[in-house]
């Protein structure tokens, strides 16, 4: 029963159920292998500390590396903060720029509806009219 519920199940997931074991075969050589290579491992040569286990010339390049990363994302964070003053200051002049041509075309239309009254009047009327012909459709 345990066979044939197995069966259905790599049938259902679509898998080769039947494969051939892994690797060349010579497990028992593979085996032997291992055992002695556990057999010559001398408990007294285990180093204490991880410091006895580094060699000094992996932690002066370890120690390199970190200092050169340090740097260069000094570096970077420099540059990046050099690159945000630039870009908000131009936003800066852009938002001003933009908040004095709106003010002045508020006053051009302003002294406009005070010099034109019943044009302006009618004006309004065309525009939402048509805007009313738009949106009710």
């Amino acid at each position: 029963m345990r066979k044939r519920e197995a069966r259905m199940s790599c049938v259902s997931f679509g898998e080769n159920c039947h494969r051939e074991p892994r690797g060349d075969g010579n497990f028992e050589e593979r085996f032997k292998t291992m055992k002695k290579d556990k057999e010559n491992i001398d408990e007294n040569k285990v180093p204490e500390s991880v410091s006895e286990a580094v060699p000094p010339a992996a932690e002066e390049n370890v120690e390199s590396g970190v200092s050169h990363a340090r740097k260069a994302a000094d570096d970077f964070k420099s540059a990046a903060g050099a690159v945000a003053g630039e870009y908000r200051g131009r936003a800066e002049e852009v938002w001003n720029d933009a908040r004095y041509r709106v003010r002045g075309f508020q006053e051009d239309s302003e002294q406009y509806v005070r010099e034109n009254p019943t044009k302006a009047i009618f004006t309004a009327l065309g525009v939402g009219f048509v805007l009313g012909l738009i949106f009710r459709r």
